[in-house]
Order: C-alpha cells, then structure tokens, then sequence
C-alpha cells in the first residue's frame, strides 16, 4: 500500500512538474516575441511617430529604462541564433546574466559556445558565471 501511494504522488509531482515546464516554455517564447516586436520597432524607427528616442518611447509607453530597453533588443538575437539548439541542450540560457555572455560573439561564435557549455556543465546548474568561464577558455586561450 505504500508503494501504490508513493508512485501515486510520484507520477502527480510528474504531471505537475510538465505543466509547469510547458508553462515556462510559453513564457519563454512569449519573452522572444516581445523582443522580436521590440527589434522591429527600434530597427524601423516607428518610435519616431511619437518619441524622440526608443528609449523615450520604452520608459514613456513601457515603463522600460533604457538598460532594460537595449537588453530586449540584445537579448532577442542571442535568442534567435540558439533557438535550433534549445530542443538539444538542457545549457540553454534563460535569464539576462546569462544571455548577456553571448554578447558580441558572431551567430556561429555563439553556437561553439553553447555548445561547448553544454559539454563541460556536467551535473552543475547553469550560471552566467560558468557560460563566462567556457567563454574566456574558448576564445582566449
């Protein structure tokens, strides 16, 4: 009987766990096509019609200070050159510290890195301070 309960509350904690990773998976696709819609505003300078500046018109409209402003646009790059790897690696960046590691790398730049994030994190939990640390081995050494 104890171990009809614990498979029970085993295969509930499963069912939990994906639909809050389904969750977390729309989110994170939803946080792309914001920076997507963001890049097509700044790229084709539709802030004009009412703004000065994009970032005028991201504190004004959003309530986006220009940091977090320029880190949707940036983000929204490195998000699009690693989208084909997210379905093969669990190293996928998914917070700002750790996007911002891919920064001023070419597209392929970025791939060999995810990449080789992928193959040295282990059993380690993803930090921009790891993603720094194979960043600084791959191109520095």
């Amino acid at each position: 009987m104890n171990q009809t309960k614990t498979t029970t509350k085993t295969k509930t904690k499963s069912k939990q766990l994906t639909a809050l990773e389904l969750e977390i998976i729309h989110k994170y696709q939803s946080l792309f096509q914001i920076a997507e819609l963001m890049n097509k505003i700044w790229d084709q300078q539709l802030y004009q019609s009412t703004h000065p500046t994009f970032e005028a018109y991201c504190l004004e409209r959003w309530g986006l200070k220009p940091e977090h402003s320029n880190e949707i646009i940036n983000s929204q790059s490195v998000i699009k050159d690693l989208l084909p790897l997210k379905l093969r690696i669990r190293a996928f960046p998914t917070n700002p510290e750790q996007i911002q590691q891919y920064y001023g790398l070419t597209r392929e730049q970025r791939i060999e890195l995810a990449l080789i994030v992928e193959r040295e994190l282990g059993r380690d939990r993803l930090t921009a301070e790891f993603i720094l640390a194979c960043k600084l081995k791959l191109f520095l050494d």
